[in-house]
């Protein structure tokens, strides 16, 4: 364990304290006119530049100028969350020294709800600035105070030669601190009246408690004193100050802002860097293996649930939750699955881009709203993910059936993609399905059997479910149409109903294997003596494997002229509804 210790008055920066005794400063402290916090904005913001500038100009404490104190740009692979990264990192080159640069999350493009935190955020740069700027102009007096940073339970010592009287020096980078305390100890010729400042813009300007001491009390020459513990495990790592203060004379440490009240208080800073060098499922199925479905995709949300909707969601009877608070993110933002037969193209339900609020002209809300991630088999996680340039739907798909339930998306790289990562395709098949044919599905969907016409968040034993964390398979078999018909009335022309295979004939399966909710969109695949092919998109079922439903796909296999002709009229900026052309014919697009 390294300890970075200094003298004069100092603002060692080390990681945001996550339970570090402190006292807030009192609300009455108004940030001050000046310094302003200064932002850049960055050019990934597009077309919400003009409003960003706009709210910006709206706040008294804040402008678009140099030397920025943050960029407000937009979070990788959510590029609808507006969010704040300290500017004084990526200018230096440092952003690469860290596993998370310091940022702060601000709201939502597509939401508008970032103004409130761009304000609250522009304050506190202010406040932390103003206090900089002070400890700067103290100047201090060498060899009168040592402040250092070191790990709990150690002897309260700092790194202090009295026989120079000046700072030690040792190098700040990579330094992780755990359960670590902030020690100050006096080498002034007589007793010292101290303030110790916790400053970080993005979380706060806080006074720290001394641990055991009157803070109106003096500290006498050649004693210390120390802070509660500093836990930083899980905090960003970063740049963050602890300023110290001292005058001879008794002074209100929480009047920082008054010339007058702090007439004689001395401070200075110093620069220290941390970084801590950190680098359930397919009902009935199983984890994937390796090599597995490398052509999965999922399609992801990138407008999360706002905190009014889940103060709402609390509030329902809780039959009728969504459950929004004890889910992940991973979980609520994920949507549907996906296969990539192209490049540039995925292939996945109607109903998971055409339904709801993106039914009719809402269709086009999906290429800001929506993302794709590929080359991962963690939900929410690794692999690249890209934007969503174009969406085709069948002209005759209507919302309110499950026919026709097939959809394509047109991808295109951005910033957050990774252009170095090649995903592999999958072929579309052609050849008829027949019965008891053997296939695959995957899926990140709920893995409990649930009745028909019961809300699938909850499984038959009534216990809330979750998606898997991770990508899971199961075996199935092409059911005869004619009898899944005759079981499932709207089984209907292009669709195509599995089990498991023990159940083909009828019955109930021993080892049930079936799709639910988070599933859609996902495919049903053949293996071939060519390879795998696509001949299934997952779309409904009734229930979640309850007794001998079937789950019902739509059926690649006789979609090869829709799919040929909307590949063809599909292009950036669309979202179209194409007709199935006839032979000879090309399709012609509808737009929304």
């Amino acid at each position: 364990m390294v300890k970075r210790c200094t003298l004069l008055a100092v603002a060692a920066f080390m990681t945001a304290p996550t339970g570090v005794v402190a006292q807030p400063l009192p609300s009455n402290l108004a940030a001050p006119r000046s310094p302003q916090a200064n932002f850049r904005l960055s050019p990934d913001l597009g077309d919400a530049t003009t409003a960003i500038r706009s709210a910006l100009g709206a706040l008294p404490g804040a402008r678009v100028a140099e030397p920025a104190d943050y960029i407000l740009t937009t979070k990788r692979d959510f590029p609808q969350t507006l969010i704040a990264v300290d500017a004084d990192q990526s200018d230096n080159g440092e952003t690469a020294n860290y596993s998370t640069p310091v940022t702060v999350e601000l709201g939502n493009l597509v939401l508008g709800d970032y103004a409130q935190p761009l304000n609250d955020l522009a304050a506190r740069v202010a406040r932390a600035k103003a206090l900089v700027a002070r400890a700067e102009r103290g100047r201090g007096r060498p060899g009168e105070m040592e402040i250092c940073v070191q790990p709990l339970g150690d002897p309260p010592a700092c790194n202090y030669n009295p026989g120079t009287g000046g700072p030690i020096e040792i190098s700040a980078d990579s330094i992780a601190y755990y359960e670590s305390s902030i020690l100050v100890r006096s080498h002034a010729p007589g007793p010292r009246y101290i303030a110790v400042y916790f400053v970080d813009p993005a979380f706060g300007l806080r006074r720290l408690s001394l641990k055991g001491r009157d803070p109106s009390a003096p500290l006498a020459a050649g004693m210390s004193a120390e802070t509660g513990p500093i836990e930083v495990d899980g905090a960003p790592d970063g740049k963050y100050h602890i300023a110290l203060f001292w005058s001879e004379r008794p002074f209100d440490g929480d009047a920082w802002q008054s010339d007058l009240a702090w007439a004689g208080v001395t401070g200075s800073t110093v620069q220290h860097s941390q970084s801590s060098g950190m680098p359930q499922e397919l009902g009935g199925g199983m984890p994937v293996l390796e090599k597995m479905a490398p052509w999965m995709a999922e399609m992801y949300s990138t407008v999360p649930y706002t905190k009014a909707e889940k103060a709402a969601d609390l509030l329902k009877a809780p039959d009728q939750r969504e459950h929004l608070n004890e889910r992940s993110d991973e979980e609520l933002d994920h949507r549907c699955g996906g296969s990539l037969i192209a490049p540039d193209i995925v292939v996945t339900a109607a109903h998971c881009v055409a339904k709801g609020k993106y039914a009719g002209d809402g269709m086009a809300q999906v290429l800001k709203e929506r993302r794709i991630r590929l080359g991962s088999k963690f939900l929410g996680q690794d692999g690249t993910t890209y934007a969503v340039a174009g969406v085709a739907v069948p002209a005759d798909y209507s919302p309110d059936t499950n026919q026709n339930d097939i959809a394509l998306l047109l991808l295109k790289g951005d910033r957050d993609t990774d252009r170095f990562m090649t995903v592999p395709t999958i072929a579309i098949g052609s050849a008829p399905l027949t019965a008891g044919a053997s296939l695959t599905t995957y899926g990140w969907g709920f893995t409990g059997e649930v009745p028909s016409g019961q809300n699938p968040l909850f499984d038959a034993l009534r216990d809330l479910q979750h998606n898997p964390d991770f990508l899971r398979f199961g075996r199935l078999a092409v059911m005869d149409w004619s009898k899944c018909h005759e079981r499932m009335a709207m089984v209907a022309s292009g669709m195509v109903c599995a089990v498991a295979p023990d159940a083909v004939n009828g019955g109930v399966s021993a080892h049930n294997v079936f799709t639910c909710r988070g599933d859609s969109g996902g495919p049903l695949v053949r293996k071939t003596r060519r390879g795998e092919e696509l001949v299934g998109i997952t779309s409904w079922s009734m229930g979640c494997g309850w007794k001998d439903y079937a789950s019902v796909f739509t059926n690649v296999t006789k979609y090869g002229a829709w799919i040929r002709a909307a590949r063809q009229q599909l292009k950036p900026g669309l979202a179209i509804r194409v007709d199935e052309p006839t032979p000879g014919e090309s399709a012609s697009p509808s737009h929304h």
